[in-house]
């Protein structure tokens, strides 16, 4: 069995729906965002990449963990986990008067 993957914002409008699934569970989130971007083409690499690495604003986490705190690309996938990949876009408002 494969492994499901949510998808919101921008990249559930890029890919055209909210979740994936892939027939074979990566072996970490590394390489679950590789077969994504296999998929998905240039719409969505241009969304998860700056500059060759994952961009800053991407908010990627497996069981409700970000992989920030875990082991970053590194981190363990089983196909019973819970996926999510947003990309959070904040607007700084200025303010004066």
């Amino acid at each position: 069995m494969g492994i499901r993957v949510r998808l919101y914002s921008r990249l559930k409008e890029a890919v055209g729906r909210d979740e994936i699934i892939l027939d074979q569970t990566p072996k970490n989130v590394g390489e679950l965002i590789e077969d994504i971007s296999k998929i998905f083409g240039e719409d969505f690499k241009k969304i998860v990449y700056q500059d060759n690495r994952l961009r800053d604003n991407l908010m990627i986490l497996v069981n409700g963990h970000s992989i920030k705190l875990l082991k970053g690309l590194e981190t363990p996938l089983t196909e019973t986990d819970n996926i999510s990949i947003d990309v959070i876009d904040l607007v700084e408002i200025i303010g004066g008067g």
